[in-house]
């Protein structure tokens, strides 16, 4: 048996324990010897993705793979939620349209929708993470997070300058903040990529912060003033569509 296969037979054991397990039944479950599980166990304890009860002596599954669960459960049902509306948004606009989700201190890109034919088109990464301080993705988390995540993460941040554009002054970005929660969108004009502009609107939870952004990203000969506009308006309603059925999730 492969390491992971171990791992993956010792958590769900332990998963399926209510109220815990102990070594010997654990031993008994998996077909491991109590040496070569101990050793996997205290391994999995150091990751926290086990503990030992110190009354009982029984496993449990531990706080990591809880937050695990539950950052994996909401970025399925936010990407299951947005996937239609950006798909509409798409056949409406014909530009790149990418979900964003808001991970602890960051933001990242987990579902992208783009053009096929396009000889010339600016590609989203699935993984990417997108800047605070400069993406449109971003911002639009961050303009709608609580004073104190906002102060925290300008604190953190390394306001890395990628072009001449780029916001690098925490004041004009608190500036930009407020701009975006009155507009009800972000903007991301040649500040990450010399020729690229994108919009961003939030996908809000029922308190009215944030939980990931919907993005429209193209070069910038395509995001004529007019067009900006046009994404701006149809990105807003998108984004509120989906935090509309959000927040009948009561996420």
């Amino acid at each position: 048996m492969q390491a992971v296969d171990r791992i993956s037979v010792i958590l769900r054991e332990i998963c399926r324990a209510e109220h815990g397990i102990t070594l010997t039944e654990l031993s008994d479950a998996v077909l491991l010897p109590k040496s070569t599980l101990h050793r996997i166990l205290r391994s999995l304890e150091r990751e926290r993705f086990v503990y030992q009860d110190d009354d009982t002596k029984r496993f449990r599954l531990g706080s990591e793979i809880l937050l695990l669960g539950s950052r994996a459960l909401n970025q399925i049902d936010i990407a299951d939620i947005s996937r239609p509306h950006m798909e509409s948004l798409f056949k409406q606009l014909d530009e790149t349209i990418f979900l964003s989700v808001f991970e602890k201190d960051r933001v990242v890109c987990v579902h992208r929708i783009e053009q096929v034919g396009r000889a010339v088109r600016y590609f989203v990464k699935v993984g990417a993470v997108m800047p605070f301080h400069c993406s449109a993705a971003g911002k639009a988390v961050l303009a709608y997070q609580p004073n104190k995540t906002v102060k925290s993460i300008l604190q953190k941040c390394d306001y890395m300058r990628y072009t001449p554009l780029t916001m690098t002054d925490p004041n004009l970005l608190m500036e930009e903040l407020e701009r975006t929660r009155r507009s009800g969108y972000a903007v991301c004009d040649r500040e990450m990529e010399p020729l690229v502009r994108a919009i961003s609107a939030p996908v809000l939870r029922h308190d009215g912060t944030a939980i990931a952004s919907i993005t429209c990203v193209g070069l910038i000969d395509q995001f004529k003033d007019t067009f900006v506009q046009q994404v701006a308006e149809s990105i807003v309603e998108c984004a509120a569509r989906a935090s509309e059925q959000l927040q009948c999730t009561n996420v």
